[in-house]
């Protein structure tokens, strides 16, 4: 059956190729009219048990996830230091309110967990504002470029509709923010 098959598309392989390429192009234009009805964010289904189940969670317990990760590190000094900590604290108060709804940090909870082991680099957890990940998405588009402080360099975030791009050369004795994104959900 398979032999029978095979030589009949081989026979008739412009045909194939024909019929291919039409299905190919049909489904193409087929396809384009799901943008519009997909999110940018979240797999939630409006109305369903487990969407329900989740708003009530938010309300009673509210909402604690990490929406974006910032990694700000420094060969030279460390999260004890002064400017460290000082240049990494401005950069996190200047954040705008309306888009970070909380701020966990080594230095506003004295987290070990939060530091590395040489104590060289340290991370901040920011929960974003908005109702949902598409709201979080716009709030991420809004701070990006916020994420490093004054004469660091700073690493783009990555997230779901993010690629990698490599990070920007650095001089050694500057402090580097490396943002990395969990997608907002």
């Amino acid at each position: 059956m398979f032999e029978a098959l095979g030589r009949l598309m081989f026979r008739r392989r412009w045909w194939v190729l024909a019929a291919a390429g039409v299905f190919v192009v049909a489904a193409a234009v087929w396809g384009t009219g799901v943008f519009g009805s997909v999110g940018g964010a979240g797999f939630e289904v409006p109305g369903s048990d487990s969407a329900r189940a989740a708003e009530q969670a938010t309300r009673v317990f509210g909402r604690h996830q990490a929406d974006v990760v910032v990694l700000y590190s420094s060969p030279t000094l460390t999260v004890d230091d002064a400017a460290f900590r000082t240049s990494a604290q401005r950069t996190l108060a200047a954040l705008p309110s309306r888009y970070v709804a909380k701020v966990t940090s080594y230095w506003n909870t004295g987290a070990p967990q939060l530091v590395s082991a040489g104590r060289h680099a340290t991370y901040a957890v920011l929960e974003l504002a908005g109702a949902d990940g598409d709201a979080r998405q716009h709030a991420l588009a809004q701070i990006e470029g916020g994420l490093a402080a004054p004469g660091q360099a700073a690493r783009p975030p990555l997230g779901p509709l993010r690629a990698p791009r490599p990070p920007p050369a650095t001089s050694p004795s500057r402090t580097a923010a490396r943002p990395r994104t969990v997608p907002p959900g």
